[in-house]
């Protein structure tokens, strides 16, 4: 028997998973952030390892050795990237063949199981990747919440504090985002919201979860809410639009996924699939929950498995199902 292990790691969480080539979850496990920008080297590698030693335990695999390990590696981009971070994971020996890319790409995989088209990654940052089939593949975005990551979660929050800064201003509308942020920031008088981003916030997730509120308050009728969330969906419709034309697959049958928490907003997938399906109709959409599906399926493609969309979306389900069980029994810690 076979064994393929998963990693999806980013900003917020990792997660990983271990199979068998029938695709059977033998074990899951999570951890926090590994993205190294944002938690330094250290930290990240303790949390891959973390999140490994998890599904080991989960699955009763402590001592087996795994064929392929495919891992997907939020900020991993240039050289430097790929050096620091393969170093890292090759430490951790934890299979005889290793793959190591950008998250984006293993996403990209959940989405269009290798085929022709885009996958749009939107969660605490943004990216997209694509390819075309013929080798060809493109990588946009990805540039970090101070200079890009349009259409985030981070964008979102941003936005939405620079709307309630404005209401409370009286410089814009009244927002039901002034009493969310106070709320979710822990403050008392709006004033102080200062403190709490230039001194008191240590990465920009801890912004970025702000997004979840505003996506409620749209959700609520919020007009200044609903604008930022239709705002944000129009700005990784432009990135998905921008990936599809570099790779010039624009009028083939492609398949465009989405990933990361942002998509959880109904709006925002609606909007985005609206504005696509207007400049591409032949394109198919996959709103995927659970990357890793995508480091699974690149494991087995590597040993000359294939795998059908709808056992893919099978492994998918059983994921959901067996973390679900293990958050229940109080098993991950995702805040280390």
């Amino acid at each position: 028997m076979m064994l393929f292990l998963g990693v999806d790691s980013g900003a917020t969480k990792t997660t990983c998973v271990i199979t068998n080539e029938k695709l059977e979850v033998l074990g899951v496990g999570m951890a926090g952030a590994s993205n190294y920008h944002i938690v330094g080297v250290k930290k990240a590698k303790e949390n891959v390892k973390l999140a490994i030693e998890h599904a080991r335990l989960c699955g009763n695999l402590k001592d087996k050795k795994i064929d392929v390990g495919c891992f997907g590696m939020g900020g991993l981009r240039t050289k430097k990237d790929s050096e620091v971070i393969s170093n890292f994971i090759k430490s951790l020996d934890v299979a005889k063949e290793l793959l190591i890319v950008n998250d984006a790409v293993t996403a990209y995989y959940a989405a269009t199981l290798g085929k022709p088209g885009v996958v749009v990654v939107a969660g605490t940052g943004s990216i997209a990747y694509g390819t075309d089939g013929k080798g060809n593949e493109a990588l946009l975005g990805g540039w970090g919440w101070l200079i890009g990551d349009e259409g985030s979660a981070f964008y979102i929050a941003r936005q939405a504090l620079m709307q309630a800064t404005k209401a409370v201003d009286s410089r814009a509308k009244p927002t039901s985002l002034v009493r969310l942020a106070k709320k979710h920031f822990g403050i008392l008088n709006f004033d102080e919201i200062i403190t709490v981003v230039y001194h008191n916030l240590p990465a920009p997730q801890a912004i970025a979860s702000f997004a979840k509120l505003v996506s409620v308050a749209a959700q609520h009728g919020d007009e200044v809410a609903k604008e930022i969330m239709i705002g944000a969906s129009k700005e990784l419709a432009i990135l998905a639009e921008s990936t599809v034309r570099k790779l010039n697959i624009i009028n083939q049958p492609i398949i465009i996924g989405g990933v990361g928490s942002v998509w959880q907003s109904s709006i925002v997938w609606k909007v985005f699939e609206a504005e696509l399906k207007k400049k591409f109709p032949p394109a198919t959409f996959k709103k995927i929950k659970f990357p890793v599906v995508g480091s699974i399926v690149m494991g087995l493609i590597k040993k000359g498995v294939k795998i059908s969309r709808n056992k893919a979306d099978r492994l998918e389900k059983d994921i959901y199902l067996k973390i679900e069980r293990e958050v229940n029994l109080g098993k991950f810690n995702t805040t280390s």
